[in-house]
């Protein structure tokens, strides 16, 4: 067992909030980052830590998600450049993946199938409870800086002159 999944994917998607430069770009992005946070756990049951956790399986993967956000953004209300913007946000999430998973004692496969060396920083071991705090620490980090670059001001205006017009 390493890190929880959703470790990985709460990085992730705290990361992709990053990314976004209105309100509908952070949260789509950070979706997007979250997904990208969950893909490298895809191969769980055919070599782990090899076939998803590289270098080449994150470029591959992260073209193939831009070609298809950058054909959609043909057919629907999509710029292309958030189709780039989400494409990156994937690629932030699956690499943050791959870099927390590295800090474990197993560490991963970076340039499978070409080399089977293992990038590692063996700092925690792969079911250690400090390890996910780690990463929950990080995705915590994430997104206070994107609390901190919201204008809280304007939100909580806009909240209030909104709910004056429910009611």
């Amino acid at each position: 067992m390493a890190m929880y999944r959703s470790v990985h994917m709460f990085v992730g998607g705290c990361f992709g909030l990053l990314l976004g430069v209105d309100l509908y770009s952070s949260l789509v992005s950070s979706l997007m980052g979250v997904i990208g946070g969950f893909v490298p756990d895809i191969d769980l049951r055919f070599k782990h830590r090899k076939t998803l956790h590289n270098i080449f399986s994150l470029i591959a993967l992260t073209m193939i998600v831009y070609s298809a956000l950058l054909y959609a953004a043909k057919y629907a209300y999509l710029d292309p450049v958030n189709a780039y913007r989400f494409s990156l946000a994937f690629a932030s999430g699956m690499a943050l993946h791959i870099l927390l998973d590295s800090t474990t004692k197993r560490g991963v496969y970076i340039l499978f199938p070409f080399s089977n060396r293992r990038l590692r920083i063996p700092i925690f071991k792969s079911n250690s409870v400090w390890a996910n705090g780690f990463g929950i620490s990080i995705g915590l980090f994430f997104l206070y800086l994107w609390l901190r670059q919201l204008d809280i001001d304007y939100l909580v205006k806009k909240a209030i002159s909104f709910l004056s017009l429910v009611s």
